[in-house]
């Protein structure tokens, strides 16, 4: 029984492990803030998933709309 058990404790060892893990970047100017963040999983091609980003524009002389 014992050795059953060792058997299979060890055959579950052996799976590969399926990790994610994260990128980011960011700017900072003085006109211009941006940031980009997203998560990044090793099964299925490596998708991105969870992306977000922001742009912060200071410069006066865009319109407020554009900022």
């Amino acid at each position: 029984m014992r050795f059953h058990l060792v058997i299979a404790t060890l055959a579950a060892m052996i799976v590969p492990a399926a990790a994610s893990g994260g990128l980011s970047c960011s700017l900072e100017d003085q006109s211009v803030r941006i940031a980009i963040e997203s998560g990044v999983t090793r099964g299925m091609g490596g998708p991105i998933f969870n992306f977000r980003g922001t742009l912060e524009i200071f410069d006066k002389a865009l319109g407020k709309a554009l900022r």
